[in-house]
């Protein structure tokens, strides 16, 4: 049993080093009640700390320099027996009172995400705290890859690299913009044409464009028709591949200026040096489908006709033609070849090459008996004289 000689000694001993404690902090540490203020030692008791005995933290009667920091006891084997961090526990710093407070361990917790050592995932796995919902854009990225602590909402930044799900998946004009609505109109995927490094310039994917050329090709958007293009209708389309721009796969079809606009020896081929002299237009006697065998137009022709009607270019005078010098438009024409107006003046043989019954009209039944020849008494401006 402890006589009262040892406890007024303890007492007194108690009472010397709080003195001694609150002379070195320069104050006070009794109340005008008489009542001890721990505050006045840096170290205010509240909450659980309040309701303790002084022997749990000061044990064996030690007062100074007792630690202040909540590890120093929270810990095995720390200054006081304390429950310490457990094993579960968030990788953190050691300062409890970063997120826990004296009043309760459990309650009332509340985060400071500066002093957390490991990953977001770490804790946001849905069980210990909330992790990535539902509807989360599909991911591999930690919270904090996009994410702040200080603001959730709005992302700061989005880290494509590790989204895996389609451009769609969130560019759907809901979860993030989609496409705008003056965008040309497409089944592409965004990634198809744009990359998340830069949106433009695009490489441009055509294959999934469903509007016409000339919705982007307006001269406005993208490079329209040049000044010096050829005169047409057709949509870039017809003639163009989105492949390889030259050379086209030209479509005659939609052109609404004559041959030679491009067929000029220039543009596209033209005349060759040994075509028939005329004045036609290619089209005239050529068509689009098929060069040959040309429909013939001789209105435009300005050579003589053995230019062509030589027996090698076209069909000559046949080996049974009347002897004659003269050109083929003296007797024929060009819109009916027989029946022929004969002019006799440049016939070189006799008369009865022809007239033989059988070319043409040869002596009648009734003609006077004679060996001569028809010029020997007739003449071909008029055959009765």
């Amino acid at each position: 049993m402890e006589c009262g000689w040892s406890r007024r000694y303890r007492a007194f001993l108690w009472v010397w080093v709080v003195g001694v404690v609150a002379l070195s902090a320069g104050k006070s540490v009794w109340s005008k009640g008489g009542e001890f203020d721990h505050s006045a030692t840096g170290f205010p008791l509240t909450g659980v700390h309040a309701n303790l005995a002084c022997e749990k933290c000061h044990a064996q009667g030690v007062y100074k320099g007792s630690p202040k920091k909540c590890v120093d006891c929270h810990s095995s084997g720390g200054f006081a027996p304390a429950s310490a961090k457990p094993a579960g526990h968030i990788r953190s710093t050691d300062e409890c009172d970063d997120c826990h407070s004296t009043k309760s361990m459990n309650q009332g917790v509340r985060v400071d995400h500066s002093a957390v050592k490991g990953t977001c995932g770490s804790c946001h796995d849905g069980q210990i705290a909330a992790g990535k919902h539902p509807q989360h854009i599909n991911s591999n990225t930690q919270c904090d890859s996009c994410h702040t602590t200080i603001q959730w909402i709005p992302v700061v930044r989005v880290d494509h690299t590790a989204t895996q799900g389609t451009c769609g998946s969130c560019h759907n004009g809901t979860t993030a913009p989609g496409k705008i609505a003056n965008h040309l109109p497409s089944s592409n995927a965004c990634d198809d044409c744009h990359t998340t490094s830069g949106w433009t310039p695009a490489v441009f994917d055509h294959n999934g464009v469903t509007a016409a050329c000339s919705t982007c090709h307006n001269g406005t958007t993208a490079t329209g028709k040049p000044a010096n293009h050829i005169t047409s209708s057709n949509a870039c389309g017809d003639c163009h591949t989105t492949s390889s721009w030259t050379p086209a796969s030209f479509d005659h079809t939609g052109v609404t200026a004559a041959c030679s606009t491009c067929h000029n020896g220039t543009t596209a081929t033209g005349k060759p040096a040994n075509h028939i002299a005329s004045s036609n237009t290619c089209d005239d006697c050529h068509t689009t489908s098929s060069w040959i065998p040309a429909t013939f137009d001789h209105t435009g022709v300005t050579a003589a006709c053995s230019t062509c009607h030589n027996g090698t270019t076209a069909t000559g005078k046949p080996s049974n033609h009347i002897s004659t010098s003269q050109g083929c438009d003296v007797c024929h024409s060009t819109n009916v070849w027989t029946p022929l107006q004969v002019n006799h003046n440049a016939v070189t043989g006799a008369c009865s090459s022809c007239h033989n019954g059988t070319i043409a009209t040869g002596k009648p039944a009734g003609h006077v008996a004679t060996s001569q020849d028809c010029g020997a008494c007739h003449n071909t401006s008029n055959w009765g004289d």
